[in-house]
């Protein structure tokens, strides 16, 4: 017992080791999500009010979207004590992604409570998971997504299971998921559906309880529902749906026309619009269990971005394999329920355009590291009592050790400067951050500043006002001035003080006087008699942002 506790002391010892330490450093700056969010926190810390000038709202109105406010405000005390930066703004996500191989622990001694190996092997597989470490280590809301889901099970078996425990507590725990990261909206009903299908019998039993569930879920719920189905937030979802016609349709309207022209007017039933939905959706479905970015290369998944290193260690890919083989030849319950749960995990993501983002389909690494872990516990179970049990053991954990050494140098160390700018898949902007202390050095000697705002996947003016800790009642009072509609973010964040930001057209831009300009070498289409008063570069040493005047 002594020997296990202190196993799972060492390992919890890591597991916040590898998401605190460099925090503010590496991912090496900030999404542009990230600054917009902990730029709302804030200006909720400091005024009471978002951006927009809405007080202490639920759903935060955030570049193009609409974001569940529980990550904003879990990073206000941080902020409080610690200052507006990248460390502070982080800092939740990682003690919460720290705790996370825990619950892991936890659930699987409810699922499996004869089962240690797979208990104490999903606890060390998700210290050291890609997947986790990097999700954990930015704001976004993923990995509280994934730290509720699997606290909503546990107190569900708690529940189903102890006599004293209510199972209430789940459905509010479940509810409460719909204030964290929009895929519970799909997730939840889904999930609540499997638990009711294998557990019917334990729920049944306690029908009192469940009818007071179903209450507490509806009442702390209600406002997330209502947020969901108004047009504001439907709009962001029509925005990135599958389903949107002029995405989806283009070619199938095309065949049609087609074979209309060919007098083939029998096969335009191939070229339905809801048979092209069904493919498209599917497509996307199966593309989210691509083993290539899943198990040896996860550079272009966005927010995991680690060269030669899936979101899983290769080594775990045969215990997947025996889980899975497991679970079609025995076919027990609890196994079966964990095959339910994968098969749903892509289905919020496969809805949306653009895959494989596996942020929108979460549940999907959470429980292919349960699987993994299961597989690696009945293969080690097979070698109890034999010869080669301690070979086997050792090899192992020595492929293990050299796979996870492997990617913790890969991402401590070449990440922060394979992704850095908005160059390499939109990543971590840390070339922005480089320039707004010369920014803000400059500008009180110009009128005028214009920042370049010409690429799509920068918002240069949030970085601004998160790195200068710009007073929030400046944006408040812009946004203010749009009485009949909320503005967006590019009618908000285009113009601070003195400082624009706007794509630069040298031709025009080039008879302001007293301006002075920020922007890439090829806005300046190799003008002579530009002066050149300052430039940064990115992490290889190239010239990124320059800073000029007209002479």
């Amino acid at each position: 017992m002594r020997l296990s506790n202190f196993f799972l002391a060492a390992l919890l010892f890591f597991s916040v080791l590898l998401r605190l330490v460099d925090l503010g450093r590496i991912p090496n700056g900030l999404t542009v999500d990230e600054a917009d969010m902990g730029y709302n926190a804030y200006s909720i810390l400091k005024t009471g009010k978002d951006v927009y000038g809405r007080s202490f709202p639920m759903f935060f109105q955030s570049l193009d979207d609409y974001k569940p406010g529980f990550a904003i405000y879990a990073s206000i005390p941080a902020i409080r004590l610690l200052g507006l930066s990248e460390y502070s703004i982080r800092l939740f996500p990682a003690i919460i992604g720290a705790l996370t191989p825990l619950l892991f622990f936890v659930f699987l001694k409810m699922l499996y409570p004869k089962n240690n190996y797979a208990a104490f092997s999903v606890f060390l597989l998700t210290t050291f998971a890609p997947w986790n470490v990097a999700i954990s280590r930015a704001t976004f809301m993923y990995i509280e997504l994934v730290f509720f889901l699997l606290l909503a099970l546990i107190t569900f078996f708690l529940g189903i299971k102890n006599k004293n425990f209510p199972i209430y507590i789940s459905a509010c725990i479940f509810a409460f998921t719909l204030y964290v990261y929009y895929a519970a909206l799909i997730y939840i009903p889904l999930i609540g559906i499997i638990l009711f299908i294998f557990f019917k019998k334990e729920l049944l039993a306690k029908k009192k309880n469940l009818i007071i569930a179903s209450v507490l879920f509806l009442v702390i719920s209600a406002p997330a529902l209502s947020h969901y189905l108004n047009g504001s937030a439907r709009s962001r979802f029509n925005a990135i749906s599958l389903f949107t016609p002029d995405i989806s349709l283009p070619v199938s309207i095309q065949e049609i026309e087609t074979d209309n022209k060919s007098n083939n007017k029998l096969f335009n039933f191939y070229h339905n619009r809801r048979i092209i939905n069904v493919s498209n959706t599917l497509d996307n479905y199966f593309d989210y269990l691509n083993m290539d970015y899943l198990f040896v290369n996860s550079k272009n998944i966005r927010y995991f971005y680690i060269n030669y290193y899936g979101l899983f260690y290769f080594l775990e890919f045969p215990f997947l394999l025996i889980a899975l083989h497991k679970i079609i030849k025995k076919r027990e319950s609890n196994d079966l329920f964990l095959l339910a749960l994968l098969l749903i995990s892509p289905i919020p993501a496969a809805i949306t355009l653009g895959s494989p983002f596996v942020h929108r389909a979460i549940l999907l690494p959470m429980v292919l590291q349960i699987l993994i872990a299961l597989g690696l516990a009945k293969f080690l179970k097979s070698f109890q009592a034999s010869y080669f049990q301690k070979p086997i053991y050792y090899s192992i954990a020595a492929l293990y050790l050299i796979s996870a050494v492997g990617f913790i140098h890969q991402y401590f160390v070449h990440n922060p400067k394979e992704f850095s700018t908005e160059k390499d898949n939109g990543a971590w902007f840390s070339s922005v951050k480089e320039a707004i202390p010369q920014l803000n050095l400059y500008k009180q000697k110009y009128p005028t500043v214009v920042f370049t705002w010409s690429s799509t996947k920068l918002v240069p003016g949030i970085y601004y006002l998160f790195y200068s800790k710009i007073d929030p009642t400046l944006v408040q009072n812009k946004s203010a001035k749009w009485t009949n509609e909320s503005p967006s973010f590019r009618q908000i964040y285009n113009e601070v003080g003195n400082v624009q930001f706007r794509p630069i057209d040298w031709k025009a831009d080039s008879q302001l006087k007293n301006t002075l300009f920020i922007g890439y070498p090829s806005d300046f289409q190799k003008d002579d008699d530009i002066h050149t008063i300052s430039k940064t570069y990115d992490q290889d040493g190239k010239e990124h942002f320059w800073f000029v005047t007209k002479d």
